[in-house]
């Protein structure tokens, strides 16, 4: 659920921080990975991960 300062903003917006929140989360599992899938919807943020920042 998004905080009452995160529910105003554009999906855009929302997107990142959620896959930067899932890859914390999930981080003690990815220590031995050198590549991580992500699968979302939004091209915007695809585009930025695609160009690695």
């Amino acid at each position: 659920m998004w905080s009452p300062q995160e529910f105003h903003l554009y999906i855009n917006n929302l997107e990142m921080p959620a896959v930067i929140l899932a890859v914390y989360h999930f981080q003690a599992h990815l220590r031995d990975s050198s590549c991580v899938m992500v699968s979302i919807d939004k091209t915007s943020v695809d585009a930025y991960i695609q160009a690695q920042g």
